[in-house]
């Protein structure tokens, strides 16, 4: 099941960056610390051990913190580890 998840989140954002491109939005592109916690599924308080430990990119205006969606799934994508090769 988890595995459909996946799948379905790359979809949808693959879906989201082709309409950014044509102009349209589908989901939103800026995320709040609350929305990206339920996004990727990780706790707010992580999330916000993350940010003031910058381990996650964020965008921050004055006191508002808030994380681009794309930025934030190439990010993950770097994260990525490999498996040992035998």
């Amino acid at each position: 099941m988890e595995h459909y998840k996946y799948i379905f989140a790359n979809l949808m954002i693959f879906l989201s960056k082709i309409l950014h491109m044509l102009g349209t939005e589908m989901i939103k592109r800026y995320l709040s610390p609350k929305e990206l916690s339920e996004y990727i599924g990780i706790s707010i308080q992580t999330i916000y051990e993350w940010t003031s430990q910058r381990r996650i990119p964020f965008i921050k205006v004055k006191r508002l913190v808030k994380f681009d969606i794309m930025v934030v799934d190439d990010w993950m994508k770097s994260q990525v580890v490999k498996p040992y090769q035998h």
